[in-house]
Formats: structure tokens, C-alpha cells, sequence
């Protein structure tokens, strides 16, 4: 038992807890909307998440452009994040992109090499324009990392000056 204690001690405590290793990373949004979504990293911590949805519901399209906040669960490769944002539609037959509402988004995330995955709550409110005032929508997301960010070289030799 202590030596579990001490290993998770060690894990969260002692590790470089930055979050996310990748820059850029655009994928598959698979869920109750189905749709694309790309990331940009902006600052640490601090991502753009752009989406590009149809839902089942409706004939709509979606566009969401969000400002999220990531945070590290036990490594950086594993990471919390939230966030908020606007989304326009496109309705049905019309010819026009409409500016909607707010979208917010809450969800987890994991990172490995060139790969990431993630799981989020997206709900939408829409002010404006739109057949449902509440969308709510749930995804998982399969992302390519197009961009990985860069390794920091870590001197072993502590003792020798740099």
C-alpha cells in the first residue's frame, strides 16, 4: 500500500505537469453531431478549437468557433479542459450563415505521439437564429497531431553550469 501511495505521490508530484504536447490537431467529431474539429494552441494552457457540424436532429449545419482552457490529469498527455465560444448555422434551405448563440464545452483529453483522442459535453444556446433555443451534443473526437510541440532538452548534469 505505501509503495502505491508513493508511485502516485511521485506521478502527480514530480512530473512536468504543462498541459498538452501537440501545437496543431484536426480530426473526426463522432457523436450526436457528426462533424470535424481542428485545434490551435494559442498559449500555455490555451487552445482555439474550431468545429464544423451536422447534427442528426435537423438539416442544419453548424460552425463553432470556441477559446478553451486545458489542464493536466496526472501527466500532460491526459488533460482537463473547458471552455466558450460563438456558433453560427446554416438553416436548411436558405442561403445564408446565420449567427446563433453561445456554445460551451467541457470535456477530457488524451494525447499519445500523433494521435488524440478526447470525450466533451458541447452545449449550445441559440439567441438569434435556430429551430432549437438548447442543443446539447456529446462526442468523441479522433484527432491527428499535426504539429507536436517541441521537446525541452533536460541536462542531467545538474551540477555543470549551462
Amino acid at each position: 500500500m505505501v509503495r502505491i501511495l508513493f508511485c502516485l505521490f511521485t506521478c502527480v508530484f514530480l512530473t512536468d505537469l504543462d498541459a498538452q504536447k501537440y501545437i496543431t490537431a484536426g480530426g473526426a467529431r463522432l457523436g450526436e453531431d457528426i462533424g470535424i474539429s481542428i485545434q490551435q494552441r494559442i498559449a500555455k494552457h490555451l487552445t482555439i478549437e474550431g468545429v464544423l457540424n451536422s447534427s442528426y436532429r435537423n438539416d442544419d449545419l453548424g460552425l463553432k468557433l470556441m477559446l478553451e482552457q486545458h489542464y493536466p490529469l496526472i501527466t500532460r498527455r491526459f488533460n482537463v479542459y473547458y471552455g466558450a465560444g460563438v456558433h453560427w448555422n446554416y438553416i436548411g434551405d436558405s442561403a445564408r450563415i446565420y449567427p446563433s448563440g453561445i456554445s460551451l464545452i467541457g470535456g477530457i483529453e488524451f494525447t499519445s505521439d500523433r494521435f488524440n483522442v478526447s470525450w466533451d459535453f458541447l452545449p449550445s444556446f441559440s439567441f438569434w437564429y435556430g429551430k432549437e433555443p438548447f442543443n446539447p451534443s456529446t462526442a468523441l473526437t479522433l484527432r491527428y497531431v499535426f504539429i507536436k510541440e517541441k521537446k525541452k532538452k533536460r541536462h542531467l548534469k545538474f551540477w555543470k553550469k549551462k
